[in-house]
């Protein structure tokens, strides 16, 4: 039966349908190779500019950290330098307040309680006690000792109001 049905396809006279099948069975098998040989060659092209976005982040990602711990290096050995700095100045400034057997003159006692007060301002409070807080006492000092404090702490003398 199936040698009569190819003899009887061989003996009949073939149309345009018949003939388009033969030339366009190769040609849709090749079509089909070269579509997806394209699609395979985007799509490579695609996951390797990915990959290359991905590796340029990375990087990125990796300096901005590394820049980022350099920096706090660099912060931490600064505090530590002028931590050892101001450590060094402060043994300097009272060692010499504390020598005992020489006489420092008033120049070099204001001079360091200068340097004590200008680089040490923040961890020293260098006031007598009992007298902090007291802006009218020190008023009165300046002025010479002229205006008497009344008991209630302003000066006698009302040359000057307070605002």
């Amino acid at each position: 039966m199936a040698e009569d049905s190819a003899r009887h396809d061989r003996g009949r006279e073939r149309d345009g349908w018949d003939k388009a099948e033969i030339i366009l069975k190769p040609v849709g098998g090749m079509l089909t190779a070269v579509a997806v040989a394209v699609l395979g060659f985007w799509t490579s092209a695609y996951l390797r500019d990915r990959e290359g976005r991905e590796a340029t982040l990375r990087e990125r990602l990796q300096t901005q950290e590394t820049n980022a711990r350099l920096y706090s290096e660099l912060t931490s050995h600064r505090e530590e330098s002028e931590s050892a700095l101001r450590k060094d100045m402060f043994k300097s400034i009272i060692e010499s307040f504390l020598r005992s057997g020489q006489k420092a003159t008033s120049e070099q006692e204001v001079l360091n309680l200068e340097l004590l007060v200008y680089n040490f301002h923040e961890s020293l409070n260098l006031t007598k006690p009992g007298r902090r807080g007291s802006d009218e006492e020190a008023d009165a000092h300046h002025r010479g000792g002229r205006g008497e404090l009344r008991r209630d702490g302003e000066p006698q003398d009302a040359h000057f109001s307070r605002a």
